[in-house]
């Protein structure tokens, strides 16, 4: 559905603008392998040059994400291309990360997004891992040397600009969040991780552990235990 917007501005004397922006049941292009956010709400108020978000939600493969904050409409998007000064909140419960024929991880997140410092924005706050099933071969997250940053931890990378040169600031939690089941183990692992540097080259630094488990073997089960 295109979705339905309401404007209201108003000039004030001196020439401030001032007025309410709101858009219900708007929809996204799909993106990637989350496809489109639908069912998108917003409540923006403008004044002066602050457009200050509000009730701002919408839908990601069938789970809500909400936002909240502020962006300085000062034009330097519009003369310069550059990002204008922002701040944005982003809270969602149970929000799929990867869904995938052998992974399906979700995750509580508690993000927040600014550019109000020099550099690119920074991507900043907590990510709780939560409902995660992996069943491909242990092996396949064993990165080589010559790895890419897709294919070793964390095990992402985003090179579309301008998301690319993001910083990450994350905090990355999960007691028991994720269930393994291949023919040679089974079990749950948990993590306490640190996201840094960028969106299109992460480090992931911490620790990942077997909880619990047990790994079969042609005479038996050998149990392992955290």
């Amino acid at each position: 559905p295109a979705g339905t917007a309401h404007v209201d501005l108003r000039l004030s004397p001196g020439g401030q603008l001032g007025g309410e922006v709101s858009v219900q049941g708007a929809a996204t292009r799909p993106f990637g392998e989350y496809g489109a956010v639908r069912n998108i709400q917003a409540e923006a108020v403008l004044a002066g040059r602050t457009l200050n978000l509000q009730n701002v939600s919408g839908e990601v493969m069938g789970q809500r994400l909400s936002a909240r904050g502020s962006i300085e409409m000062n034009g330097s998007f519009l003369r310069h291309r550059q990002l204008p000064p922002f701040g944005l909140q982003l809270q969602a419960t149970n929000f799929p990360l990867v869904r995938t024929a052998n992974l399906l991880l979700r995750a509580d997140l508690d993000l927040g997004v600014t550019n109000l410092a020099k550099g690119p924005p920074v991507l900043a706050g907590t990510v709780r891992l939560r409902d995660g099933l992996f069943l491909a071969d242990l092996k396949s997250l064993v990165p080589e040397e010559s790895s890419t940053p897709a294919q070793r931890p964390p095990y992402f990378s985003v090179d579309t600009q301008p998301w690319a040169d993001w910083r990450l600031q994350l905090d990355v939690q999960g007691q028991n969040f994720m269930r393994v089941q291949t023919p040679l183990f089974r079990g749950k692992l948990s993590a306490a991780l640190k996201l840094t540097q960028t969106l299109k080259n992460p480090i992931a630094l911490g620790e990942v552990r077997v909880q619990s488990g047990a790994i079969t073997l042609p005479f038996g089960n050998l149990d392992v235990k955290y």
